[in-house]
């Protein structure tokens, strides 16, 4: 997705400061993902924040760099360099060059991280680095000592997607701000805490009660339905609606004493998209232990855009953990997707 020249990013930095200032009142609300060029931005309730460098060209993947930063004043910034490789050396390392030249003193260890290799920069190193970043006009990342290896990550749209995350963090005209410092100090949000009951999957599951309708669509034939044992005698029921090549959906309600009423998975601050359900969730599954349960949308069949999110159940509801998403499909796995909403879950 591209949107807005850099240039006009800038221009609206005090607007987006101050509604940022009055959304730090309501914390509740899950954030937006925004787009500079080819550089995304997501910012979640507690104001952590994460910014995705991609590839120059739309549809590829094949490398990023990922800058995050907690909401917490005292919060350093992180940063990560990735590469798709399916080199098996016992000891890997990544070199990143700027404008042609090494940008760090010495190759960054990397680590295996399934298709990926991923480095990440010491702290010391992180704002010599993002300074650097912000003018020049290449970045190139590949395996030391091997140049063919490398990999361009494009830079247009950085220097506007790091004056929103200082923006968007409250951290403009402070001692913390990546790009607009000044001499004023940083505040924070905390994360909700959120109750978590056990989930318990019953394997296999009873027989569908009378509430519910089996689902009628061929494509899901071979998906039967999840049964989840919860508090106070209900149960959460999931039954298929529809099966493609690398989605599935499940519609899910609450049984108790034989009357079903929908599951509502709420985003807080988010009204569904025209046509979808609160109560159906794609790829469901339980995950944490079995406290919460999640989803994960794919916008195509390798799973580089779309959105993941957890609920954890309360006792009364299910209750947003954590959100995430990515709509620029350029070879970004769903763990390093910008996270716009999270909170605390606390198992009981």
């Amino acid at each position: 997705m591209r949107i807005s020249r850099p240039v006009r990013a800038v221009v609206v930095l005090p607007l987006l400061a101050a509604s940022y200032s009055a959304a730090a009142q309501e914390p509740e609300r899950a954030g937006e993902l925004k787009a500079f060029r080819d550089w995304v931005v997501g910012c979640d309730n507690t104001r952590s924040c994460v910014a995705l460098g991609l590839g120059p060209d739309e549809g590829a993947g094949g490398a990023f760099l990922r800058v995050e930063r907690s909401g917490d004043p005292a919060g350093k910034p992180k940063v990560t360099l990735s590469i798709v490789s399916d080199s098996s050396a016992a000891r890997p390392a990544l070199a990143p060059r700027l404008d042609g030249k090494a940008a760090l003193s010495a190759p960054l260890p990397a680590r295996r991280d399934g298709d990926f290799l991923t480095a990440s920069l010491d702290d010391a190193d992180v704002g010599p680095f993002l300074d650097a970043v912000r003018n020049a006009r290449t970045l190139q990342v590949g395996l030391a000592g091997r140049a063919k290896s490398s990999r361009p990550i494009s830079l247009a749209g950085s220097a506007a997607a790091l004056l929103y995350m200082d923006a968007a963090q409250l951290r403009a005209g402070t001692r913390t701000a990546l790009v607009d410092r000044g001499a004023a100090d940083a505040g924070s949000i905390p994360a909700p805490d959120v109750k978590a009951e056990g989930l318990k999957l019953i394997n296999p599951p009873p027989a569908l009660p009378a509430a519910l309708k089996p689902s009628d669509d061929p494509s899901c034939a071979d998906y039967p339905p999840i049964a989840i044992a919860l508090s106070e005698g209900r149960t959460l029921w999931g039954v298929c609606e529809l099966a493609a090549a690398y989605n599935f959906s499940y519609r899910f309600s609450i049984v108790a004493q034989g009357e079903a009423k929908p599951a509502i998975f709420a985003i807080p601050g988010r009204a569904p998209e025209l046509g979808d359900s609160p109560s159906t969730l794609v790829n469901p599954g339980l995950t944490n232990g079995r406290t919460t349960l999640a989803m994960l949308n794919k916008g195509r069949g390798i799973a580089d855009c779309g959105e993941t999110a957890q609920w954890a159940f309360d006792g009364t509801a299910f209750r947003l953990v954590s959100y995430a998403r990515m709509d620029a499909c350029r070879g970004v796995p769903p763990d390093a997707w910008p996270i716009l909403y999270r909170a605390a879950a606390k198992a009981e």
